[in-house]
Parts: C-alpha cells; structure tokens; sequence
C-alpha cells in the first residue's frame, strides 16, 4: 500500500478534495508545526497546491505532478480489482 493510498482516507475517494492542515491534527501522529512544515514542503515540491481563505491555507493534490497521476492510477486499479473479487 503506497503512502497516497494510506493517507486517502481524509479525502474520502475524493481526491480533488481539499484538507485544511488543523484538520490533519489527531489524524496523523505528528504535531501541528509538523504538519504545516510538511505541507508546505509538499507545496513547494509541486505535489500539492494551496489557496488561502482568510487566515486558512486549504490544500489539494495536484494533479499535474507526475507521481500523483500514476500512483492514483494504481490505487484505481487497484480498487477496481478488489471489487470484481466480491
């Protein structure tokens, strides 16, 4: 299982979903300063985008980075096999 897959969950199949860092908090065995460093470091390595509202930097997949486009492929694929098996 990859680490998208893992982590999908908070975006509920959604991918295009959106995750607010604090929401993260509880969620993932790292602390708030953790979470937002590492966000912005996925940001800035272009897997994810951001858009502010107010004081609130809500965060997506980008779907133009390489790695997301063939990894949710694989996850698709991957589910779509797991459902044919019931």
């Amino acid at each position: 299982m990859t680490c998208l897959e893992r982590n999908s969950e908070m975006f509920t199949g959604d991918y295009k979903g959106e995750v607010y860092g604090r929401e993260l908090v509880g969620k993932v065995s790292m602390s708030q300063k953790s979470i937002a460093l590492t966000l912005e470091e996925l940001e800035h390595q272009s897997v994810l985008k951001s858009r502010k509202e107010g004081n609130m930097k809500h965060y997506r997949l980008n779907f133009n980075y390489t790695e997301i486009k063939r990894e949710l492929k694989m996850i698709i694929r991957r589910r779509a096999k797991r459902l044919a098996l019931r």
